[in-house]
């Protein structure tokens, strides 16, 4: 499925009058690729005349097998500066965005999505694979980002996520997950869940550590009861 998308809107339409609170972080994804505004908030809008290119391609196979991508890039009249600097949105040409699902019935699953610049360097990138085979499940994530120090994000980010469970029986399950920085080269955060769930509530008695320390947040371990109420206000509580 090919896409192409013009829109003309106006170079700059703001005076400075009004501060940019809630618009500061843009997540540029094939998401997204095709909206008419991606400022994440109401302090500003997108500005600038643009054409963006694209496509879509998904094929659905009769033993359960399915296949999606996704790819597409921005081309603008003007260069604008309404977006930090390594939101891949700043230039007369965008960076270019992709995604990638995989999925098998029910058993297992790989999602991915991209942004690469002009020589296809990665500059972010964000993967999920889940598997399931009951009683097991586990999944695996990794994210990383480039640094844009415009919104406070001094350093590249790089973080491998592992985790899983098991279904003990009809009410009673238990999971672990851990997640490391590959960068520093240390764990960020790990923890573990016994869950009871029947048809009125939930109970998890969890365990978890964090491994980060600032000045006011020394690194810890918490242990906790959290207690899920089924139909409360029409969803979990």
């Amino acid at each position: 499925e090919p896409i192409v998308q013009f829109v003309v809107a106006p170079e700059d339409i703001f005076d400075g009058d009004i501060p940019n609170d809630d618009s500061v972080l843009a997540e540029f994804d094939t998401l997204n690729l095709f909206e008419t505004d991606r400022q994440s908030g109401f302090d500003r809008i997108e500005t600038g005349s643009r054409v963006t290119i694209g496509g879509r391609y998904q094929r659905i196979f009769n033993d359960g097998f399915s296949f999606k991508a996704a790819a597409g890039r921005v081309f603008r009249i003007e260069d604008i500066t309404d977006f930090s600097p390594n939101s891949g949105l700043v230039d007369d040409e965008s960076s270019y965005v992709a995604s990638l699902d995989v999925s098998y019935r029910d058993w297992a699953e790989v999602r991915s999505s991209w942004r690469f610049s002009d020589d296809l360097g990665i500059e972010r990138a964000d993967i999920l694979a889940t598997a399931s085979y009951d009683p097991f499940n586990v999944y695996a994530s990794y994210f990383f980002v480039e640094k844009d120090a415009a919104i406070a994000s001094p350093v590249n980010r790089s973080e491998l996520t592992l985790g899983g469970g098991v279904q003990l029986d009809r009410n009673w399950s238990v999971s672990a997950n851990a997640r490391r920085d590959l960068i520093a080269d240390r764990f960020v955060t790990a923890g573990a869940v016994l869950s009871y769930v029947n048809e009125c509530a939930g109970f998890d008695v969890y365990a978890k550590r964090r491994f980060t320390e600032s000045v006011s947040a020394p690194e810890a371990t918490t242990f906790g009861l959290r207690v899920r109420l089924f139909g409360a206000g029409g969803g979990d509580q």
